[in-house]
């Protein structure tokens, strides 16, 4: 799946996704936009959506043609099961990680007559037990990282002290090459342990991050009509003239 630049309507930020006609590209959602018809059908034990409620300030909005476009092309399995979509997962990183704020909302505008409830209620299970899980994960691997660093910075201090301890003893040989073995070493443990705590853990902490947001928003599914898509499009378009 190709991608193109995202463009910022109203408070709304969002990616939107097509999906297997192979027209691909990003468009966002207004933050006011109103959503199509309400789909058929009833709605799935367990659902929590089941009417059209207006886009929270500062949602994430993304168009979709399916909800294919959520998941990987190459996994057979259901939705219940199926792995999630890395350019689905890189475009939401792209629209969230830089952002301070929580994400109240991430919000799916699919065509109207796509829509299934009963899948609905399925995926939006499925995001949020991912999303929950690498949170969970990324703030274990954080923590780990953290202490780690932590114990090789206090290893090194522990060395430069019995490196300066060494300094008062009688001159001999054995003292004098552990003299010089431990200092070095004791200063490079420091610099390497407080290194990894200021810089080597920020990755880790955008992730955590980013996973964090997307496992406290609320998942919601719109329905538009590609009328609607077409009339956005172009008001975006000329407001870019």
């Amino acid at each position: 799946m190709s991608t193109a630049t995202a463009r910022g309507l109203g408070d709304a930020t969002g990616a939107g996704m097509t999906g297997q006609a192979g027209r691909t590209g990003l468009g966002t959602a207004a933050s006011g936009a109103t959503p199509g018809r309400a789909p058929t059908g009833k709605a799935a034990p367990g659902s929590d959506r089941t009417r059209e409620p207006s886009p929270a300030s500062g949602a994430v909005s993304l168009w979709l043609d399916t909800y294919e476009d959520i998941f990987s092309d190459f996994d057979p399995r259901p939705y219940g099961q199926r792995a999630l979509s890395e350019d689905f997962v890189a475009e939401a990183k792209r629209a969230v990680r830089d952002r301070r704020d929580e994400v109240p909302e991430l919000r799916f505008l699919v065509p109207t007559h796509a829509r299934n409830l009963d899948d609905e209620a399925t995926i939006r299970k499925r995001l949020r037990d991912h999303f929950r899980r690498h949170a969970d994960r990324l703030r274990g691997e954080r923590r780990r990282a953290v202490w780690g660093s932590l114990a090789v910075a206090a290893a090194g201090l522990t060395v430069m002290t019995v490196s300066a301890l060494l300094r008062r003893q009688p001159e001999t040989v054995a003292r004098t090459v552990l003299h010089v073995l431990l200092e070095p070493a004791g200063w490079f443990a420091v610099w390497f342990g407080l290194d990894q705590l200021f810089y080597g853990t920020r990755e880790l902490a955008r992730e955590h991050a980013f996973y964090r947001k997307m496992a406290r928003a609320d998942v919601v599914f719109s329905a538009y009509s590609e009328e609607e898509q077409a009339k956005t499009f172009a008001s975006e378009r000329d407001q870019a003239q």
